[in-house]
């Protein structure tokens, strides 16, 4: 069947409706990448943690019912420590909302950044997701002139010359120090989110991946505490996993003990100092109970 319009205007919103109907809530698109559909991230097993949902909730979901955006979302942690996969979470939690990923890999030019702002300006309301946003925001004391360009389309796109509504903007660090003051300042990237999981979750993380039906709580509690990342966690598991059922044979506690041993080894190294969430601070470290962003994966 075919419908027939005279009227130019409606036919015009007609076809807005359609397209936008088409397109929401069903995938996130990655820039240069293949989009993933919503349905295959809420297959992806995700433990939240508290303290982070807690300050996303209170900070950013106002703006977004409202569709005015007056502060954008720094995601700021060691490498690891659920940047994406918080990403990944909240996105089908908002299926009015057009998530576009943004990998650093596309970004080859200044004028690449108002290209991704223009691609989120044609499906607003919208969020724009810059990973390692540290590789074109860097400070303009410590690089080149070549950076200078970069930022400034980033300071415009936020808010400068050209400002761009109903997109929100996150953007995720392994060095928040590397970025320019401008850049992370209230109004711009203003809401800094650091990533830390209690105890009680790092246990729940572990059992989510492995049940360890011979540990009890209170020793895997104890070796939670050796952990900085939710990768560790679930290497940990799946090695635990792996050994007992092709040995078949379970694992004592001092074997386990190797296992974290193993597990961790390759995360011991000097943590990089976060911005405070309020007060753009500096906190010496990052908080051992920092998480990985490929736990998901």
């Amino acid at each position: 069947r075919y419908l027939f319009f005279t009227d130019v205007d409606l036919a015009r919103d007609l076809l807005r409706k359609v397209v936008r109907l088409n397109r929401s809530g069903k995938h996130v698109r990655v820039m240069g990448g293949r989009d993933i559909p919503f349905r295959e991230l809420t297959k992806i097993p995700f433990i939240a943690p508290s303290q982070t949902m807690g300050m996303w909730n209170k900070l950013v979901p106002p703006q977004l019912e409202r569709k005015a955006i007056y502060n954008h979302v720094l995601f700021q942690g060691i490498p690891g420590c659920g940047k994406t996969a918080f990403c990944r979470f909240i996105a089908p939690q908002y299926p009015k909302w057009f998530f576009i990923v943004v990998p650093p890999h596309v970004i080859g030019k200044p004028s690449d950044v108002a290209g991704m702002y223009a691609e989120a300006r044609k499906y607003r309301p919208s969020v724009l997701i810059f990973e390692d946003i540290d590789l074109i925001g860097k400070n303009r004391q410590a690089e080149s002139a070549h950076f200078d360009q970069f930022l400034g389309a980033l300071i415009n796109s936020l808010d400068g010359i050209d400002p761009v509504t109903k997109v929100l903007t996150i953007a995720s660090t392994n060095n928040p120090l590397a970025l320019d003051p401008a850049v992370v300042r209230a109004g711009r990237l203003g809401i800094h989110v650091n990533f830390s999981y209690t105890p009680k979750e790092k246990l729940d993380i572990l059992r989510l991946y492995y049940k360890f039906p011979h540990v009890g709580d209170e020793a895997l509690l104890s070796y939670t505490k050796m952990v900085d990342t939710v990768a560790d966690l679930k290497a940990i598991a799946k090695v635990t996993q792996v050994y007992e059922e092709f040995y078949g044979q379970t694992v004592d506690e001092n074997e386990l003990r190797e296992i974290v041993k193993q597990a961790t080894a390759k995360s011991k190294f000097e943590k990089l100092p976060l911005l405070d969430g309020d007060e753009n601070e500096i906190n010496e470290s990052v908080p051992p109970e920092a998480v990985d962003d490929s736990y998901v994966s």
